[in-house]
């Protein structure tokens, strides 16, 4: 069985978030490592998502996909969430957005740390080139970087 080694783990990551844009727009993705577990990480991160004013939507287990691909991982999860009225709003408006909603975050294990990572939406404003949504992907950045500061602070006061 393969197993993940940093380095590559973290570009798989990067790979994965270009997906999910579509493009190789996604070229600063956001990330934060931190030495809380993996399920207190998970929870935090929800905790931070909902005190941001979003509802969480989704959480993918994506280690199966990977453990049959052959490469081993401890916890690796897909957290989507959004506005549920702005993300219907925004989707019918710009259908060209509906690929990038609902916002997600990535959490997964490695080492002794685990992982959080996102598309920075700011990174879309080259593929949408609409000046309506600048606001939108501006306040997602945001919101998103505070999630990762209290990550890194909550990691920092252990």
């Amino acid at each position: 069985m393969k197993v993940l080694n940093t380095r590559f783990h973290s570009q798989l990551i990067a790979v994965a978030l270009m997906l999910w844009a579509g493009s190789a727009a996604a070229n600063h993705p956001i990330m934060a490592r931190t030495v809380l577990d993996f399920h207190d990480t998970m929870n935090l991160v929800q905790e931070q998502i909902i005190a941001q004013g979003y509802a969480v939507a989704h959480i993918q287990k994506c280690d199966g996909g990977l453990h049959h691909s052959g490469y081993k991982t401890d916890h690796y999860r897909s957290i989507f969430f959004g506005k549920l009225q702005e993300t219907r709003e925004l989707s019918q408006r710009f259908p060209e957005m509906a690929a990038f909603l609902p916002l997600k975050i990535v959490v997964f294990s490695e080492n002794d740390e685990t992982v959080i990572a996102a598309l920075n939406p700011e990174d879309l404003k080259s593929l949408m080139k609409n000046a309506e949504l600048t606001p939108y992907l501006d306040r997602w950045s945001s919101d998103i970087h505070k999630i990762m500061d209290i990550v890194r602070q909550q990691s920092r006061d252990i």
